[in-house]
């Protein structure tokens, strides 16, 4: 057997998976919201961030302000976040999530650890802790430049910590650990 083709096959069923797991895990009355992958993590990055500027978010999630702008009008809309300008500069707007908003971010995540949860639930702990090692090389093998790093890292805020897999490849390429933003 090819492992390395076996492991490029079943980490792409893997990612395409959890990718999906939102689309799964959103709970049916929040469906007729339309919610979709790219207005989740904006909220997810405000939950993480909050107060943010528009061009924070954009920033974080590598995505060009005006898009980000159409993703926080959307979200505007549906009541999940707030935007507000700078009272010292009328050119920054920021963002917050709504109570609604904090509601739907914590449901999805709380659906998505439980789908998690549910899977770990038939390892032993040998088999989980083999499990994390294993995913965690795999991913710090793929993490062999800055722009690929930047363009994984999830800006965790106050969450992010030097045992971040994603930081330790930054620190051993760069010799310095990702900023917090």
């Amino acid at each position: 057997m090819d492992s390395t083709a076996y492991v490029e096959k079943i980490s792409s069923l893997f990612g395409r998976i959890i990718a999906n797991s939102l689309q799964w895990q959103i709970p049916d009355g929040l469906r007729d919201m339309d919610l979709t992958f790219q207005q989740y993590h904006v909220m997810i990055y405000a939950s993480q961030h909050e107060p943010c500027s528009v061009g924070d978010v954009a920033s974080g999630l590598g995505i060009s302000h005006p898009a980000v702008v159409g993703l926080i009008e959307r979200l505007r809309r549906k009541r999940l976040v707030t935007k507000s300008e700078d009272a010292r500069d009328r050119r920054v707007s920021f963002v917050r999530l709504t109570r609604a908003g904090g509601e739907v971010v914590e449901m999805v995540q709380s659906r998505r650890a439980g789908m998690i949860a549910r899977a770990l639930r038939d390892m032993s702990d040998d088999e989980q802790t083999a499990l994390i090692a294993g995913l965690e090389k795999l991913l710090a093998a793929t993490l062999e430049t800055e722009n690929v790093i930047e363009s994984v890292c999830l800006r965790c805020g106050v969450s992010h910590t030097q045992n971040c897999v994603v930081n330790r490849a930054h620190v051993a390429l760069t010799g310095s650990g990702i900023e917090r933003t």
